[in-house]
């Protein structure tokens, strides 16, 4: 008995506690901003550990994850990028919403990374319809998720706010404005939901020179960690 009480007690002091670890799936997670906030959530501890999982979701993992970019019509993280965090981060197939836009080949049941997950963070951009049906299929299949898993997944919706639309995307502004709410009302029929609206993310000396309009990346990913642990 004594020999087991012992044992108990090493495995207790060797066993990495990791109370604070997630397990996150970032959703159009291949962009600028995905590169910073990946980087932010795997950022190893002082002991050098590095406590979170990410998965990504891409329309096409092959190609964001190439030695070198081949177009510019998909994300791209990198080879380097991807072999850098390999411990830590997966990356999967999915539709981003648009089934006649589909590129990558393992796309189909990409739902199953939700069924660890603790956050989902949406990072899907552009200002078309397929923003919309990106959110409804993350919402969909969280909402279906935690039904059977009896698990609430905190979501994170990002977007930018109403007032640099014009500087991103100076066409149909008001359109693109509605467009961002609608995404926001989906999101937010969900559990555990938390919109994150962000003005321009830009390097450090042109935040600086904003006077505190913009924001520069660690900006940007410090705000969406807040809204992680929140």
């Amino acid at each position: 008995m004594k020999i087991l009480l012992l044992l108990f007690l090493l495995i207790a002091i060797i066993t990495p506690h990791g109370t604070n670890a997630l397990n996150i799936v970032v959703a159009g997670g291949t962009g600028r901003l995905g590169r910073v906030l990946i980087s932010s959530l795997l950022s190893p501890l002082p002991s050098g550990k590095v406590e979170n999982y990410v998965t990504v979701l891409s329309r096409n993992c092959f190609l964001a994850s190439a030695p070198n970019r081949v177009s510019a019509d998909f994300g791209f993280l990198g080879q380097k990028f991807v072999d850098k965090y390999a411990n830590n981060m997966a990356m999967r197939d999915w539709d981003g919403g648009d089934l006649l836009d589909i590129v990558g080949k393992d796309w189909v049941g990409w739902e199953e990374v939700l069924e660890k997950a603790d956050v989902v963070v949406n990072l899907c951009g552009g200002f078309t319809i397929q923003r919309e049906q990106a959110q409804q299929r993350l919402s969909d299949a969280i909402r279906s998720t935690e039904t059977r898993n009896n698990h609430v997944i905190k979501q994170i919706i990002i977007a930018p706010t109403d007032e640099v639309i014009p500087t991103l995307s100076p066409v149909a502004i008001s359109a693109k404005v509605k467009r961002l709410a609608q995404c926001e009302d989906i999101a937010n029929a969900g559990k555990d939901v938390s919109c994150l609206r962000v003005g321009l993310v830009v390097p450090d000396a042109q935040a600086q020179a904003s006077g505190g309009k913009w924001c520069t990346g660690s900006d940007f990913a410090q705000l969406c960690i807040e809204k992680i642990n929140a």
